[in-house]
């Protein structure tokens, strides 16, 4: 059988019950949420304004703070695994599909396209690309990373015609800067990705507070303003209130 939904938070998809039907295929029972995932949402949009990507990078990582709190990896954060309500207002606009849904769908379809694993590989830090088993936190750090660059580019940094270009382009180049791309993006962001992406997980933000903290100085920079957008005037308002550290993570950042 299938436990899921052991963790409780307003940007983590709740997961009630999962298994094999009869059949041999995979279920799972969610929570009910009306909208679309990132993936399509990207495909629909091609890329989103800096206040909605930042917006969903900040509540990803708020969800993703909460596994980390419990020791717990998510190791598949990727558009597919995020999901957008229709609006993006409110404190659980974004939702990141369980850790433990991911597992198990992971699991119950091993057998994948090449297609599939190389979407997915774009989104592998280095240490998870070179094979490496003793895998941390970080390698979440830099799927955010990976996801908000995609996000405000149109298409992830790394990912190359087939897998092996894809896993030399994860080791060895560095992502192209956005603001080169897009000029309303300021420098900092680029910085914030920059970090996030960097090949060594110890120079990568160590947690994902720390990385919302980056994210949040990035955009009250005294110097930019990111464009105004219509339809996300009342998320972008509430930012500032919606990122509340959990206590038990508080004394975790450099101050």
């Amino acid at each position: 059988g299938f436990v899921g939904g052991a963790l409780s938070h307003p940007n983590l998809v709740r997961t009630y019950d999962g298994g094999l039907l009869p059949d041999g295929r995979p279920f799972l029972v969610m929570e009910l949420l009306k909208g679309e995932s990132l993936t399509a949402r990207l495909r629909r949009e091609k890329q989103l304004s800096v206040a909605a990507a930042v917006f969903v990078a900040e509540h990803v990582l708020r969800g993703l703070a909460a596994t980390h709190d419990q020791a717990i990896v998510h190791r598949d954060v990727k558009p597919d695994n995020i999901f957008l309500r229709d609006e993006l207002a409110g404190i659980d606009s974004v939702k990141l599909i369980d850790f433990s849904v991911s597992k198990f769908v992971e699991e119950a379809t091993r057998v994948s396209v090449d297609g599939e694993v190389l979407g997915t590989a774009a989104y592998l830090a280095p240490e998870q690309a070179m094979g490496q088993r003793n895998l941390d936190h970080r390698i979440d750090i830099w799927a955010v990373g990976v996801v908000l660059y995609e996000m405000l580019v149109g298409e992830t940094p790394f990912l190359e015609d087939n897998l092996i270009d894809t896993v030399t382009a994860i080791l060895h180049r560095e992502a192209f800067p956005v603001s080169r791309v897009r000029p309303e993006v300021h420098p900092a962001v680029d910085t914030v990705i920059a970090t996030a992406l960097a090949k060594n997980r110890m120079e990568r933000y160590p947690t994902a507070l720390a990385m919302i903290d980056a994210l949040r100085e990035a955009m009250v920079s005294d110097t930019w303003r990111p464009l105004e957008d219509p339809e996300l005037t009342t998320a972008e308002h509430e930012m500032p209130n919606l990122i509340e550290e959990p206590d038990s993570l508080d004394d975790t950042l450099p101050r």
